[in-house]
């Protein structure tokens, strides 16, 4: 049983090319999604997965335009949503059925289901053939291919959400229990861990959003009760502090790298906070009204999708100037990535090891400007200028014996602005994800 306690060397490589707006526009979908379950990003495609509950299917959207990019349709309405770090396969819940039904990513078509004695709900990718899922008798491990099922952590409800850390290893989840919101958290695969929960502050709702900071100290745990974000702590779940979102709060997401937060209040307007000091940095406006946990960012954190009580996806674009490519790099194979901004204009690629804050400019500056790295281990990996179209491509190979599977880094780029010679805004900041395919 679980017991509550109830107070309230960087290396320049691989990534395939893609196409940029640059920051220029928005688009707007055509396809209808009137109420969602879960809206992720697909970290191999850059793509949006919906789950569309009145239309009983899974949308998947291009998140740089909007476009469709595929759909499957179900025999029940679809609630949770996670897609494999390789990009072939989706995973997708269907409470009433009690089912799993994965599909594959480039058909869309189902290729294997688990069915339980249980609901499912949310669930997350954790690793090969392995997730873990949201039931109504608690968080559990889910092996899709040996058919098994084992509940990792007991008596949560339902309601809940899901973060892994960056190694896919310890879970936590937040939810709404006995009319308060509680986070609990396991690593299933350490011997002896058990799991350890807290009941935090008084809720009806469950979360609209759960996070990892960059540093993995903390969660980020979003309430609509109160328009409040709470930070709790990762390791004793005490919550550490809390941040109003005035006025009201109906969506939260944060970017793959955790250093920027998107609200909104429920109007057309979503606000970035920047995520070591929670305070305001951007506004990027929708075509319409911005619906309850409409938000997420794609997964090069260049877009901010929206769905929008027109009942359309739309993407906002983040950055004037972007890093452009896909952030999963397999070993042995040619990759090109793509940074575009003014014609002529100087820039300076870099990379660091791990996320962080580098400020710069005039602490009264409006927005704040910040490159998302880590100052320690920061190295300019290319400088030079973009051509008359305002591109610059770098290209690269992996080797396996240079990074372990599950290496990470971060990619960024800021550009000199031609005209005045000042830096611009930094470009959106790329968590590149290394894969070896290759028996070890």
């Amino acid at each position: 049983m679980l017991h509550f306690h109830r107070p309230i060397p960087i290396a320049l490589v691989a990534i395939a090319a893609g196409c940029s707006n640059g920051g220029s526009s928005k688009s707007v979908s055509e396809t209808r999604v009137s109420r969602t379950g879960a809206i992720v990003a697909d970290p191999a495609r850059n793509r949006i997965y919906v789950a569309d509950v009145d239309h009983r299917r899974l949308v998947a959207f291009d998140s740089s335009s909007a476009a469709l990019a595929g759909e499957a349709p179900f025999d029940a309405e679809p609630e949770g949503v996670a897609s494999d770090a390789r990009g072939e396969r989706v995973y997708v819940t269907l409470p009433t059925l009690h089912r799993i039904v994965v599909l594959d990513a480039t058909t869309f078509a189902e290729v294997q289901a688990f069915d339980s004695v249980n609901a499912l709900h949310a669930i997350a990718w954790r690793d090969n053939h392995r997730v873990v899922v949201v039931t109504d008798v608690g968080l559990a491990l889910v092996d899709v291919d040996a058919a098994t099922e084992q509940t990792i952590i007991p008596d949560t409800p339902g309601n809940g959400l899901i973060v892994h850390d960056s190694k896919q290893r310890r879970v936590w989840t937040a939810f709404s229990l006995d009319g308060q919101l509680g986070v609990a958290t396991i690593d299933p695969d350490l011997p002896g861990d058990e799991p350890f929960g807290e009941l935090l502050f008084p809720s009806v709702d469950p979360p609209i959003s759960l996070a990892l900071t960059f540093d993995e100290t903390s969660l980020l745990v979003g309430s609509d009760v109160d328009a409040t974000l709470y930070v709790v702590d990762a390791a004793t779940l005490a919550v550490s502090s809390t941040v109003p979102l005035p006025p009201v709060l109906v969506a939260l997401g944060s970017n793959v790298e955790s250093t920027r937060l998107f609200s909104s209040p429920g109007d057309p307007s979503a606000n970035e906070l920047a995520a070591d000091s929670y305070t305001g940095v951007e506004q990027y406006v929708a075509s319409n009204a911005i619906l309850p946990r409409g938000v997420v960012v794609d997964t090069i954190s260049s877009n901010l999708m929206v769905h929008l009580a027109d009942s359309t996806m739309e993407a906002l674009p983040l950055f004037d100037d972007t890093l452009v490519g896909l952030p999963n790099l397999v070993t042995g194979t040619s990759y090109t990535l793509t940074l575009t901004g003014p014609p002529g204009a100087h820039y300076f690629l870099v990379g660091s090891a791990r996320p962080g804050f580098i400020h710069y400019g005039p602490s009264s500056a409006q927005p704040t400007l910040f490159a998302d790295l880590d100052p320690t281990t920061l190295l300019v990996l290319a400088q030079g200028q973009l051509d008359g179209a305002g591109q610059a491509t770098f290209t690269g190979t992996v080797l396996p014996a240079s990074f372990p599977e599950g290496t990470r880094y971060y990619l960024q780029a800021v550009v000199v602005d031609p005209a005045t010679m000042t830096l611009r805004a930094p470009t959106n900041p790329m968590r590149v994800t290394i894969f070896d395919p290759s028996p070890p």
